[in-house]
């Protein structure tokens, strides 16, 4: 994956964690728990994207968030509320 054009997007719930991979398409799955994490983040390490966007959900997020600031990794979190289209 080319540093430069490589992005990952995360879904956060309450049990998984949904990684989306940008341009390649790549999807995958991961436990929101502390070994799910840690497979995480070695894989967003392996493939060094120029940035990782992660869904704010309330506090669901913060064990990912901080795994991955220990990282050095460049990591957005976003209120996907804020962005979202609501209809009227």
């Amino acid at each position: 994956m080319n540093k430069e054009d490589a992005f990952a997007g995360i879904n956060v719930s309450k049990s998984c964690l949904d990684l989306g991979l940008n341009p390649t398409g790549q999807f995958e799955r991961f436990s929101n728990d502390e070994s799910g994490i840690a497979n995480l983040v070695a894989l967003l390490e392996q493939l060094g994207p120029a940035l990782i966007v992660v869904e704010a959900t309330g506090g669901l997020e913060k064990l990912l968030v901080a795994a991955l600031r220990v990282t050095g990794l460049p990591i957005a979190v976003v209120n996907v509320r804020r962005y979202a289209t609501l209809p009227k």
